[in-house]
This record gives structure tokens, sequence and C-alpha cells, in this order.
């Protein structure tokens, strides 16, 4: 996944509706990447909304997913019994002590996103590298939480680390800059999975959705 979901302007019904007019800028822009690198992480979050468009080519037992740059707003795809929970986009939260009393943490997420595009929050977006791909912004908690079109998930999580050396540690064995995206075996739900892995998620709570709509590559590790 990671391609084009649906973007702030629009409208679906499943909480996404004009974040940027509703969020306060001037505070959200004033970080910088080396700000957000020495956050301490002590919870995630991870939710998934509905692509703009996909399309499963393949056959039934080893079915491809992969997103679309059109297609009907907000459809989610069922084809070939692959199932909702798979066809989505999927990115995480991270809930940091410097940003606590604010409300706020840091969204990060990986696609095939072009270094210095905007987000569907219109805040400040930090790229790790110029070539793009995994991205990060600063959004108040309970935005994250409305734009979780499908599904939100919190979870607890065993390491306590800063920011940057979270990056490095789920970069030894994966690069996420864009020209290492594959729709089918790195992209953002393999990311996130990645992410959680790394954090070492001791327990989960489904807040919004249910189980089942949890992307399979996640859901084995939540369930280690």
């Amino acid at each position: 996944m990671g391609a084009k979901q649906l973007n702030s302007t629009s409208t679906s019904g499943n909480g996404h509706a004009d974040l940027s007019k509703r969020i306060d800028k001037s505070s959200l822009n004033e970080y910088t990447l080396e700000d957000l690198k020495s956050c301490t992480v002590k919870r995630a979050q991870f939710g998934t909304n509905p692509l703009v468009g996909s399309l499963v080519i393949g056959n039934r037992d080893n079915p491809v997913i992969i997103g679309l740059y059109g297609g009907i707003g907000g459809a989610l795809a069922d084809l070939f019994g692959v199932g909702k929970n798979n066809c989505v986009h999927c990115f995480c939260f991270l809930e940091v002590e410097e940003l606590d009393k604010k409300n706020e943490g840091i969204l990060i997420e990986f696609g095939e996103y072009d270094y210095g595009g905007i987000n569907d929050f219109g805040v400040k977006t930090y790229y790790e590298s110029t070539r793009g791909g995994m991205r990060l912004y600063v959004v108040p908690k309970d935005s994250f939480e409305t734009y979780c079109g499908v599904l939100r998930v919190e979870c607890t999580i065993g390491k306590n680390e800063i920011l940057d050396d979270i990056l490095i540690g789920i970069s030894r064995n994966h690069k996420w800059r864009k020209e290492f995206y594959n729709r089918q075996k790195q992209n953002c739900q393999h990311f996130v999975a990645v992410l959680l892995n790394y954090l070492e998620v001791q327990n989960y709570t489904v807040c919004k959705g249910t189980k089942e709509l949890i992307p399979d590559k996640i859901k084995r590790i939540l369930n280690n």
C-alpha cells in the first residue's frame, strides 16, 4: 500500500473531513527534524484508511494488492476473497514524552512519497531522505484519531528509545526511500509491521473497527 489515499479535501463518511482547516499550524510547523529525533517514544498507535482505488492481480492463493492513483474515492476492494483488511493505507502514530502535554504526537508512514510533498493534514512534512519515501510530521492526537477512517489500534511497547535510535533500528535490514517501495513486498503495511516489531509491542487494544480489519502483515506481529 502507501499509495494515494483520500486527501484532506474529501469527505468519505469515515471521519475524513478537511482536517487542515481545523488544525492550529502555528505550533506544529515550529519543530525541526532534529527536534523530533530527540523525542522519547513511549507508546504507539496505528490506523488504516481506504485507498482511493485498488487492484488485485494474481490468483486466490497468491494475490497481489496494489494501490492505484485513481478510481472510486473511498472504495474498499474485496476482490478474489482477499478481504478489506489488506486493501488499506496504513500509518503509525508515535506518542512521545516531549509532546504529551500538548496532546500531540508524530505520525510516521512510508509510501511512494516524493521529497517535499505535502500531507493530508497540511502541516510541515519531514523526510529522512531527499529521495522521499518515509516521512513524518506532528499532528494533534485527536486529529489522528479522527483521521483513522477504517481502524485504530493502541499499543503498549517494550522499548523506550528516542526516535533517532528507532529510525536507525528499523533501517538495519530495510531501506525506506521511495525507490525501494514495492507494492507487494515493502509497502506501508510492511513498514508499520517492521516498526511495531522493533518497538516490541506487548499489548494492543482495538479502539475503532475490529480485530479482523488489522492487515495480515501487522496481525502476525501483534500475535507473536
